[in-house]
C-alpha cells in the first residue's frame, strides 16, 4: 500500500491515534486507534459487519458509582479484558503504527 496522501484521502477508512486514558480519564502511556468510516465502508459496516449490538449503559454506571464510591479495585475487576490485537509488519506501515503507539 502507499503512503501517498492522495491515497488516504479518497479511502473510505480513516484512522487517528488517540491517547488511552484510565478510569480516571488520565493519559496513559499508549494509544488507541479510533477508526472512521464514510462512503462504501459505513455501508458494510450496518450491513455486514456488525454481529451484535449490547446495551452496557448499566455497567458503566455501576462502574462510575463504585469509582464515585472510592471502590477502585471492584470498579477494576468490572472492566472488559484488553488484549492487544496482533498485526503484520506491512498493516503496521500502513495505519503508522510503532511500538510506542500500540503498547
Amino acid at each position: 500500500m502507499s503512503k501517498n496522501p492522495f491515497y488516504f484521502f479518497c479511502s473510505p477508512v480513516r484512522i487517528q491515534w488517540d491517547p488511552e486514558k484510565d478510569m480516571y480519564f488520565n493519559n496513559l502511556n499508549y494509544r488507541s486507534i479510533q477508526v472512521g468510516l464514510t462512503g462504501i465502508a459505513v455501508e458494510k459496516y450496518v450491513n455486514d459487519w456488525i454481529v451484535s449490538i449490547e446495551d452496557i449503559s448499566d455497567k458503566c454506571r455501576g462502574i462510575n458509582y463504585l469509582i464515585s464510591d472510592k471502590k477502585t479495585e471492584e470498579a477494576r475487576n468490572m472492566l472488559p479484558l484488553e488484549n492487544i490485537y496482533p498485526i503484520t509488519d506491512n498493516v503496521r506501515s500502513i495505519i503508522f503504527a510503532s511500538e510506542q503507539t500500540i503498547y
